[in-house]
């Protein structure tokens, strides 16, 4: 999926926490890092239960920490 696609799936979830993620990071790893961070802060703001992984993936951004890549399967 890309970008276009995750704000797609969010016009129709906006409260999906997985989702919200998935786009931050792969807007992150398109060097959109404002965009990312942006993206970060509606994904908690939704107080999903993925507000762990949110935070961990803010922190990987501010620091400069490799932003992993998506896993098939790794849901």
């Amino acid at each position: 999926m890309g970008i276009k696609d995750y704000t797609t799936c969010l016009k129709y979830n906006p409260t999906d926490g997985k989702v919200w993620y998935y786009k931050a990071r792969a807007l992150a790893l398109a060097g959109k890092t404002t965009e990312a961070l942006q993206t970060v802060q509606h994904g908690i703001a939704t107080k999903t239960h993925h507000i762990d992984k949110l935070k961990k993936l803010r922190k990987a951004i501010l620091s400069g920490d490799k932003i992993p890549y998506h896993v098939p399967c790794s849901n």
